[in-house]
């Protein structure tokens, strides 16, 4: 059994040893970049932002919304040319909105890694909500939370945290609640951008080969 033991600790250190040889961290333009090198020919990027709901004061609701909200267009896109544009390259794009912290994450191929990028970062500079796609959004939002007395489970959790973190800033809903979804604006989301842009701190995680 000892010997056991001695194998099964060596080889954890082996392959504890192999990943972070795997791990590469460098700046990037003053931002910390995390680099798990692969040789894969797909690739994901995950942008960590170090803040969340808990600062979205008087608009509960506008971090998740905006995230959410950011293929909804831009000045020089609609909402389908870039979805047709990000579906052309097979991209996958996801956001992750908690109380303290969000995530952006954007996967594909590695040989069209460039435009699919280009493309997310014009969203972040450059996405105004439209008001027609934002009432679309929030009509949505509000059949979602509706619906929700059909689906118990989700409704037993959303009850038992409310109950549950009563007191704390925990128990309120990401996304917030049907007076909070009727009240958003463009406006409102095209600040919570802005900070998210110009503020909040952030750290790139990548995994891909190194042409990434």
């Amino acid at each position: 059994m000892a010997h056991i033991k001695k194998i099964s600790l060596a080889l954890l250190l082996t392959l504890s040893s192999a990943l972070q040889a795997q791990v590469e961290k460098f700046d990037w333009n003053g931002i910390e970049v995390v680099w798990l090198k692969d040789t894969s020919p797909l690739y994901t990027v995950s942008v960590y932002f170090a803040d969340g709901a808990l600062s979205d004061g008087n608009t509960k609701g506008s971090a998740s919304a905006m995230f959410s909200l950011l293929t909804a267009g831009t000045r020089r896109y609609s909402r389908k040319d870039i979805l047709d544009n990000l579906e052309y390259f097979g991209a996958k794009f996801s956001p992750n909105v908690t109380h303290e912290y969000s995530i952006y994450s954007v996967s594909g191929l590695v040989k069209d890694s460039m435009p699919t990028m280009k493309q997310i970062c014009h969203l972040f500079q450059d996405s105004i909500f439209p008001a027609e796609e934002l009432e679309k959004e929030k009509t949505r939002a509000v059949e979602q939370i509706n619906n929700l007395v059909r689906t118990p489970d989700a409704l037993a959790s959303t009850i038992f945290r409310e109950v549950s973190l009563e007191g704390t800033p925990y128990s309120y809903p990401v996304s917030g609640k049907l007076k909070d979804i009727k009240k958003i604006s463009s406006s409102d989301l095209v600040k919570r951008l802005e900070y998210f842009n110009q503020k909040v701190f952030k750290r790139i995680y990548l995994a891909g080969p190194k042409d990434l």
